[in-house]
């Protein structure tokens, strides 16, 4: 497992790349120390839906969308379908967001349904799950998301140390979490300049 000081570090981020939506270091530490697989991993998806969500609601918001409220925007946003052709990824992904994260975003998705569409998954780990999959080294190489990626080397540290996955996985949501952050800052920076005179 990775040191303390790593994971504390990842910790603090939560805070300030959760916060606004609402959530925190709390969730990511109760999320890292879930008792299974099944429930950190739909847990996992809904931090991300719920993220791609308000992003989604807050840069129409931006746009200018007149004259409709934050609230009716957050409230079409809320009924869109999550994956699929018109979809709240779709639209993340036209927003700039590198495809390494919205693929990671999807992925985690597709994990979840093999989670939550079959309850006799539910004391199954990610790795026996990920291992079943016709695209396996897809996956495992995106959730993993370590640049010299060796599959069978990577399979073999997660099944010595299954916290790890938890851990890459948590950092890259947390990563996610940054870059919807910074979109967001620079667009809202970007408006306030364009309505100066």
């Amino acid at each position: 497992m990775s040191d303390a000081s790593t994971f504390n570090a990842l910790v603090e981020l939560a805070d300030r790349y959760c916060g606004p939506i609402g959530v925190g270091k709390d969730l990511i530490i109760s999320l890292f120390e879930e008792q299974s697989d099944w429930a950190f991993i739909i847990q996992i998806d809904a931090l991300n839906e719920t993220a791609c969500r308000d992003i989604i609601s807050r840069l129409l918001s931006l746009g200018g969308l007149e004259p409709a409220k934050e609230e009716d925007i957050s409230s079409f946003v809320s009924g869109m379908s999550y994956q699929g052709r018109t979809s709240v990824i779709r639209l993340l992904k036209m927003t700039g967001i590198p495809p390494e994260h919205t693929d990671f975003v999807d992925t985690v998705r597709t994990v979840r349904n093999t989670f939550a569409h079959d309850i006799r998954s539910v004391s199954r780990s990610l790795m026996d799950i990920i291992g079943e999959r016709n695209d396996k080294s897809r996956v495992l190489k995106i959730l993993s998301y370590i640049e010299q990626y060796d599959e069978e080397a990577v399979a073999e540290m997660f099944a010595k140390d299954p916290a790890l996955l938890r851990f890459v996985i948590l950092q890259q949501c947390l990563t996610f979490l940054y870059l919807i952050h910074i979109n967001l800052r620079d667009r809202e920076e970007g408006a306030e300049m364009a309505g100066v005179d």
